[in-house]
């Protein structure tokens, strides 16, 4: 009697065991391979059974059960057609007329009475036989259940119920932040031609700014215990030092113009090279809930896990500051507040000043920071896509982010908008300004800068350097364009495509010389500002002539002199010594921005 009921209590724990580590066994991991097989699903105990879902689902006891090998082949794509889905204001959503698929297998293990009694366990299976080319980029796999994406109310992909039909561009599902539009996913990171390397679950939340709009939205990855992993562990980026990440961000293909794609990848590789913070990236391909969703950029994410990964600092003693905004994205701004008030009230033309300051911020980090910004020619800088940071007690460092509006316009005027002084708020500010206004003042400043510019044109930043980055980064992509235009649209063919390239690489062919030029403008009307004025341009902004007002009649100029943007001499007048009347100057101007030089003091002037 006692030894039965001791075996029936052995059986009793046995099956309590075996519920508890009850999981779902794959005959072949998820991956790239060349062939289609039979893939067989299995299960601890013969009591049990697997049920699974082929559309990104999380199966439940409706879902297919399984009855015997499944052959992978297109029988097992998903039918859910979500690319179909609008998730965009209906003037920039586009839907193909069908995208390729990636096999996605999410299973899991159920008891007699279809009750779910295992984790979830999804393969993705990419099988050239069946027409799936990496063409050499690894492939990010991620599922979440439809209602997470798609439902009306909570759906984080859709404009939905936050949508207003009066700002369409500015409002939608897809623009909510915080942890309550944090939905469960699974990813899935495969190598070209290898198995997963990661696969496990995290949290997915929209990214982005004005990037949340269009279909290939961008996307944060958050590994969390709960989730079941607190980090990502996988050398992603080929850097053997960092291979541990606590959240990643899917960047998608450039919206900006000339749609390139590669602006921000080539530019975070040049920052490092400069010495400045900059994410890692990598290009892939994404598939969502098995259905192909183009060419993304993996990324890490920039910010208190950054920071503890790559300078092993306490989080919670750090502060972050987001686009000179007074609220911080974490930690405490009030250091930050005070710096901007002693800004606010002093200068910097002293060496005693300029001391303090640089006790403030790490003045070689802040010139670098500047001079590559400003090189770089970024269009949606400074009031925009600025970050930096600062360990309690210690100086505020800048980190380079998001390079999507670089590399292409040598005409921007990079100088004007990091001095600007009006009342805009974008691309440059008066707040967004004012460090670097400050610093300017200085003549110690201005020869460090001068010097180190001197150094990164001449070496990291020449062409002989640049030119590899891009060709390697238009080289990883190039075999992958042809698709991804098809999903999305864009860009609009090969041949813009190709003729992007060619406005990138003649920016970085030309951009060292140029940007010489443009500094050296940039000191003289500085030193400018710096002296009392010596004569006024009337009109200006004109429309051509105009007249130069001496508010110092003495003046021993023989010359007037304007030049471009760039430093070249675009006209000359001789002047007498001592003119007691206003200097007519009629001139042909194309419109922009010029330097007008009477002896040793400039003046600005607009032509429109």
């Amino acid at each position: 009697m006692r030894k039965g009921l001791l075996t029936l209590l052995l059986c009793a724990v046995s099956c309590l065991l075996i519920a508890q580590n009850e999981t779902v066994i794959f005959s072949s991991p998820g991956g790239m391979y060349s062939h289609s097989f039979q893939l067989r699903l299995s299960c601890l105990s013969q009591e049990h059974h697997v049920r699974f879902t082929t559309n990104g689902n999380t199966p439940d006891a409706t879902s297919l059960r399984y009855e015997e090998p499944l052959a992978l082949g297109p029988g097992l794509y998903s039918h859910a057609d979500i690319y179909t889905i609008p998730t965009s204001p209906d003037h920039l959503f586009y839907a193909p007329d069908s995208v390729s698929h990636a096999i996605v297998i999410r299973a899991a293990v159920f008891d007699a009475n279809d009750s779910c009694i295992s984790k979830i366990v999804t393969h993705t299976y990419l099988i050239k036989e069946l027409g799936f080319d990496h063409h050499d980029l690894a492939v990010v796999s991620l599922c979440l259940d439809s209602l997470s994406l798609f439902d009306y109310a909570t759906g984080i992909m859709i404009p939905g119920a936050t949508w207003d039909p009066n700002d369409p561009e500015r409002t939608g599902n897809y623009f909510q932040t915080g942890r309550e539009w944090e939905r469960l996913a699974h990813v899935e990171f495969i190598e070209p031609d290898q198995r997963s390397s990661i696969n496990q679950e995290c949290g997915v939340r929209t990214h982005g700014n004005r990037a949340r709009l269009y279909p290939s939205k961008g996307l944060k990855l958050y590994a969390r215990e709960e989730y079941g992993k607190k980090r990502f562990d996988h050398d992603i980026f080929n850097s053997d030092t960092y291979t541990s990440f606590k959240r990643l961000v899917l960047k998608p293909y450039s919206t900006l113009w000339p749609l390139t794609g590669v602006q921000d990848h080539i530019c975070n590789i040049m920052a490092r090279k400069v010495g400045l913070d900059a994410p890692f990236s990598r290009p892939v391909k994404l598939y969502l809930n098995g259905e192909y969703w183009g060419i993304y950029y993996l990324q890490e994410r920039l910010d208190e896990h950054y920071l503890e990964d790559h300078y092993l600092v306490d989080p919670e003693r750090c502060t972050m500051i987001k686009n000179w905004h007074s609220q911080p994205e974490f930690g405490d701004a009030d250091d930050f507040k005070q710096l901007m008030r002693w800004l606010d009230t002093h200068d910097a033309k002293s060496q005693r000043s300029y001391d303090y300051l640089c006790k403030r911020i790490d003045i070689d980090n802040f010139i670098d920071y500047m001079i590559f910004e400003t090189f770089i020619a970024n269009w949606d800088w400074p009031a925009n896509n600025t970050r930096f940071w600062q360990e309690k007690g210690g100086p505020w460092r800048w980190m380079f982010f998001d390079g999507d509006a670089a590399l292409t316009r040598d005409d921007i005027l990079v100088f004007e908008n990091a001095c600007y002084t009006g009342d805009d708020t974008w691309p440059s500010s008066t707040k967004a300004s004012l460090l670097f206004r400050r610093c300017l003042e200085n003549d110690r400043f201005r020869q460090q800068f001068r010097e180190r510019m001197e150094v990164l044109t001449d070496g990291v930043l020449r062409y002989e350097e640049t030119w590899p980055l891009l060709i390697e980064a238009s080289k990883e992509l190039r075999s992958e364009i042809p698709n991804h235009m098809s999903r999305f649209g864009s860009p609009e063919s090969v041949e813009y495509w190709n003729w992007g390239l060619g406005l990138i690489d003649n920016f970085l062919k030309n951009r060292s010389s140029s940007f010489k030029s443009q500094f050296e403008n940039l000191i003289l009307t500085t030193e400018h500002e710096l002296n009392p004025d010596r004569f006024v341009c009337l009109p200006n902004p004109t429309s051509g002539s105009f007249s130069l007002l001496l508010t110092d009649p003495y003046s021993e100029a023989k010359e007037v002199t304007i030049h471009d943007v760039y430093g070249r001499l675009v006209f000359s007048q001789p002047i007498s010594a001592m003119p007691d009347e206003p200097i007519q100057i009629d001139v042909v101007l194309r419109h922009g921005v010029y330097i007008v030089k009477l002896g040793n003091h400039c003046e600005r002037l607009v032509c429109q």
